[in-house]
């Protein structure tokens, strides 16, 4: 569901301009960022059902996780307060499920939008700066070049491995497409920015792996 807030007024009484959210079927509310021709979550999904209401599963222990071939999520780095900053990471499971992950009239960013949004923001070598967050609330040092020129908002979320075991939080972030990289495999291609440089790198990871999701509206 697709909501417009008003923001108020200034102590001028000029209106400041409409902020645009959109809210998960768990009631979490998501501001949103037109970029380009593309309309994107400003934040990392946190839901914990799919869209008809069914819950995704939530796996916490590392050998569940390893050998889970349903579509599940856990908090970064398994620790539940980091939720609201962060987001969740899922797995490639929950990607593809038809059931839906994303919102009603948005959708898991495709590798092509991922794409699109990279070349707008400045090409591979320099998108990662233009989108990720001011800052060392969300990124170590040195969080290279961060200018979130865009309003992307990008935080370091981590990764959760096949194996279960969580590497990165605060050092690079990535991020699922619902695109397969390879016809019949379980790869698919993810999207990956650095504190210590502004490359946004395009790479192919199995479907066991925990990744933080951004949506776009249809």
């Amino acid at each position: 569901m697709l909501s417009v807030a008003f923001s108020g007024c200034n102590q001028n009484d000029d209106p400041e301009p409409l902020v645009e959210t959109v809210t998960d079927i768990d009631g979490n509310v998501y501001p949103t960022v037109t970029i380009g021709d593309q309309v994107w979550m400003a934040e990392n999904l946190k839901v914990t059902r799919y869209r008809n209401g069914d819950p995704i599963s939530q796996i916490n222990d590392d050998q569940y996780w390893s050998t889970s071939t349903e579509g599940s999520f856990c908090s970064p780095d398994g620790d539940l307060q980091l939720v609201s900053e962060y987001g969740r990471l899922y797995n490639g499971y929950a990607i593809t499920d038809s059931r839906g992950l994303a919102p009603e009239g948005w959708h898991v960013a495709t590798d092509a939008e991922w794409t699109s949004l990279v070349d707008f923001a400045g090409g591979e070598t320099e998108a990662g700066g233009n989108l990720k967050e001011i800052g060392f609330d969300h990124w170590l040092s040195p969080n290279t070049d961060a200018t979130d020129e865009f309003g992307f908002g990008a935080r370091s979320a981590g990764v959760r491995l096949t194996a279960g075991d969580f590497v990165g939080l605060g050092n690079y972030g990535c991020f699922w497409s619902s695109s397969f990289a390879g016809s019949g495999s379980n790869l698919f291609w993810v999207r990956c920015m650095l504190t210590n440089n502004d490359n946004v790198d395009r790479r192919s990871d199995n479907i066991g792996f925990g990744f933080a999701v951004r949506c776009v509206k249809n």
